[in-house]
């Protein structure tokens, strides 16, 4: 009597190999799904940050008889520093021109802090048009104060020559604003 040596079934090994790719492509799909949520975090950011500067660059058009005011009442120094509470509501009471740009900068100042992770707000007059207002809003560690620093969000050559940096989490609108007022 002759034994007959089919094999009936899978080996070892192909069950083996086929773990492995079935394991290789699962961590494919999990790296995959984890990018997808990283950027989904940085595209919320970038939105929350334009929507910021859009609505001070706005609040400024409407104030334009005191557009010097959002400079003046701007602080560098201090408004580096994310603000947790609003000193002035100028909606509830009245206010000057003056105070007006200061809540407006109070409020973009405490958005950013309040929707971004380490948000700040940095206003400056463009040094190539002096009629012209920056604001950056910066989030994730980025300085907005244009410069030479490792964590700056542009780098400037000069004086007016900006450049955004690849890796900056920040964004920039710059208007033309013209100070009518005395």
């Amino acid at each position: 009597m002759k034994m007959a040596s089919h094999q009936r079934g899978v080996g070892l090994i192909e069950v083996l190999v086929a773990m492995v790719i079935l394991g290789v492509v699962v961590l494919g799909f999990a790296a995959m799904q984890m990018r997808a949520v990283g950027m989904t975090g940085d595209s919320y950011a970038r939105s929350q940050a334009m929507s910021i500067a859009q609505d001070l660059v706005e609040r400024m058009s409407v104030n334009y008889l005191s557009a010097g005011e959002y400079l003046s009442a701007y602080s560098g120094g201090a408004a580096l520093t994310p603000l947790t509470t609003l000193a002035n509501n100028c909606l509830t009471s009245t206010c000057t021109s003056a105070q007006l740009a200061t809540f407006d900068i109070e409020q973009a100042r405490y958005y950013a802090a309040a929707l971004l992770p380490e948000g700040l707000v940095y206003i400056r007059r463009d040094a190539g048009a002096s009629e012209n207002i920056q604001v950056f809003v910066a989030w994730g560690g980025t300085n907005p104060v244009p410069g030479i620093s490792d964590n700056a969000c542009m780098t400037t050559s000069g004086t007016a020559d900006l450049q955004m940096k690849v890796d900056a989490n920040c964004v920039m609108i710059e208007t033309p604003l013209v100070e009518v007022g005395p």
